[in-house]
């Protein structure tokens, strides 16, 4: 789902409708849209499916765009009919700051740059060695991540954040998680097995999103009463109000409350 102004659209890929409903949860409407998407954003007053190598009424394109009422469909990055079957399903194929949105695919190096007037190629990711081979990452999906399983490559990207500044870039080798942070000032990069918050007990950032320059991460009520059984409560903490916070919330929730959410910002390097 996303949101336009109070506008909230939420797309069902099972009976493939997007229906448009009000703040308060009224039904206004359904978006006429006979092309696919894996995933769905705005930017302004546009909306942008994602779609992961699959066909559809509308063609091989993988994003399609329109307006709030599915008129003036715009279709980027044509793909081969005879590549439909070469994807599989990533964490996150988007990541927004502002007024731009990267995107990427699976089995795809490339990552493109998106704004409510153009779409680009931005940056190119290379795993040099570990790279899938290109006959392979082209061909039937399934079997790139048979041939990633038994041999010594990485699949590729699977999720993708971003903030004024860094990149983030999350994939798995084998058994092991990584983060790789670009800066886009310097182009430097930073890759490591856990991002860790020192501040927050010393714990790994592994699932988050970023708003802006917030980093949002967030957790079940029930996970972060385990959480709190086998990590929390253990962790030493340079910040003693955020330790009191979190050993009060874990006394105030139960199984069934609401997800816990942790908001980080993210410092500028001129930041002391």
């Amino acid at each position: 789902c996303t949101v336009i102004d109070s506008t909230i659209i939420l797309y069902d890929h099972a009976s493939a409708k997007v229906n448009r409903y009000n703040i308060d949860g009224k039904f206004l409407g359904r978006i006429a849209f006979k092309g696919w998407g894996s995933s769905l954003f705005a930017i302004g007053k546009k909306l942008f499916f994602v779609n992961d190598w699959s066909n559809s009424d509308e063609g091989c394109y993988r994003l399609f765009a329109m307006d709030l009422f599915g008129n003036h469909l715009e279709k980027y990055i044509p793909f081969p009919k005879k590549q439909t079957n070469r994807g599989w399903v990533l964490d996150r194929y988007y990541a927004p700051h502002k007024d731009t949105v990267l995107v990427i695919n699976s089995s795809c190096d490339t990552i493109y740059k998106v704004t409510d007037q153009n779409v680009s190629p931005r940056y190119y990711v290379d795993f040099v060695k570990k790279k899938l081979p290109e006959q392979k990452a082209i061909g039937d999906g399934r079997e790139a991540l048979i041939t990633c399983r038994n041999g010594d490559y990485i699949q590729g990207i699977q999720t993708l954040n971003q903030s004024e500044n860094f990149i983030f870039i999350q994939y798995r080798d084998k058994n092991h998680s990584y983060t790789s942070i670009y800066n886009k000032n310097d182009k430097g990069i930073i890759t490591c097995h856990h991002m860790t918050l020192t501040q927050n007990g010393k714990i790994n950032l592994a699932k988050f999103k970023i708003d802006q320059n917030t980093i949002i991460s967030y957790t079940s009520a029930n996970d972060f009463k385990l959480l709190y059984e086998y990590v929390y409560s253990k962790a030493e903490y340079s910040d003693l109000v955020i330790k009191n916070k979190i050993e009060l919330l874990n006394q105030l929730i139960t199984d069934d409350s609401n997800p816990i959410l942790f908001l980080y910002k993210i410092r500028n390097q001129s930041d002391t």
